[in-house]
């Protein structure tokens, strides 16, 4: 995994001739008819009115506009998540540019093996809506699920849509109520106590042990019908998102204690949502 910083943007820059030309048209100006701008950048040529250099760096709408040298880079950044082509965009549209940028995002995601073999296929019953939180962290979600053969819970807030993953070791306590309330304690003390919870029926959820936590807590526990499951839709969402995420992300015997995961997570966790515009971070 290699870090795409400021100072390595600003060093391939300094380096690439085009670019060094780039920064001078936008320092010096561009010339009136584009027939006499140097040929290798009339792709910038309508932007231009929007170009600056700041500090070596050229900044496109408060956007870094990446050398060709890195740009490979970027896109496995970008792709770290196994996000679609939107999410990718989104968080492209945030922080980074070149012209063509939206073709690469598509054909990074077009020649994923793991997302085109994980691509749904079947479209979702539509979600059953419940109370609508107004506050982060007001009223979160939980689910588990399987991934290679390896057991996770993903933990998550129904608002914003930031989401905890930890893996689960088969066969011991962690499987069980005891290990769910471990992961809800951790939660808990970096985010605060929800007022609700959603799961499931599953028997992690519905043991007398999770009962009296989350009594004890004063949370309300909604339980999705076996009938309309998709009454949990934020976590069969979380879930899927959680899945791709794993891809090429985890470590020896599915752990997700490594810097790929990480680097995953962060993507995810600054990745506009389509409908507000905002990042689970946010």
């Amino acid at each position: 995994m290699i870090a795409v910083t400021w100072d390595s943007v600003k060093a391939e820059t300094e380096k690439d001739t085009d670019f060094k030309a780039l920064m001078l048209a936008i320092e010096n100006g561009f010339p009136k008819n584009k027939n006499n701008f140097i040929p290798n950048l009339l792709p910038f040529w309508e932007y231009r009115n929007d170009l600056m250099v700041s500090d070596g760096v050229i900044i496109y709408n408060d956007r870094i506009v990446i050398p060709p040298t890195v740009r490979k880079e970027i896109l496995d950044v970008l792709h770290s998540a196994h996000q679609g082509v939107s999410g990718m965009t989104a968080r492209a549209q945030a922080t980074v540019f070149w012209p063509g940028i939206t073709h690469s995002i598509q054909s990074k995601r077009d020649n994923c093996c793991s997302c085109n073999r994980n691509a749904p296929s079947n479209a979702r019953l539509p979600p059953i809506r419940p109370h609508i939180p107004v506050t982060p962290f007001e009223c979160i979600f939980a689910d588990y699920f399987e991934f290679r053969g390896w057991d996770y819970v993903v933990i998550g807030d129904r608002l914003s849509g930031w989401t905890e993953a930890y893996r689960i070791k088969s066969g011991t306590s962690e499987m069980g109520a005891k290990g769910l309330i471990t992961c809800l304690r951790k939660l808990f003390t970096t985010f605060g106590v929800p007022e609700e919870i959603s799961t499931d029926g599953g028997p992690q959820f519905t043991s007398g042990e999770t009962k009296e936590f989350l009594q004890q807590w004063g949370i309300t526990h909604r339980i999705s019908s076996a009938h309309h499951p998709q009454s949990n839709g934020r976590a069969e969402l979380a879930v899927k998102s959680t899945k791709r995420l794993l891809e090429n992300n985890v470590g020896p015997n599915g752990d997700l204690n490594n810097n790929a995961f990480v680097r995953a997570m962060l993507t995810i966790r600054n990745t506009p949502d389509p409908t507000c515009q905002l990042s689970p971070a946010q």
